[in-house]
């Protein structure tokens, strides 16, 4: 436990010293929203994000959990504890220092024929 709470600390450090980087809270903070916005268009079509498995399907694997950006499904409260990254909504609240509305994805346009 106490390892995973250090790297959850390590992960806002970073967040920080991205948004220290870029003088931009938009940039890391759009993409978070963003993932929110992904996470509730699940819960309208599958009633729960958690349900919807072809954004999480075999990212459950101890090996890749260190790499991913948002958290995935969790089988009990304890394995939230041993998550390496904090929720989503709570690095949007570090980052503008306030929760944030999620942003709408932008719309997949097709190039018109030349």
């Amino acid at each position: 436990m106490l390892k995973a709470a250090v790297s959850r600390q390590r992960e806002y450090l970073a967040d920080a010293r991205a948004v220290q980087w870029t003088r931009s809270k938009d940039g890391l903070g759009g993409v978070l929203r963003k993932v929110l916005t992904q996470r509730e268009l699940a819960e309208q079509q599958y009633g729960s994000w958690q349900q919807d498995t072809r954004s999480h399907q075999g990212l459950d694997k101890r090996i890749v959990q260190h790499m991913l950006l948002a958290e995935t499904p969790h089988a009990s409260r304890l394995e939230h504890w041993l998550e390496s990254h904090p929720t989503v909504p709570e690095r949007i609240r570090r980052i503008y220092g306030r929760d944030m509305r999620p942003l709408p994805l932008p719309l997949n346009t097709v190039p018109q024929g030349r």
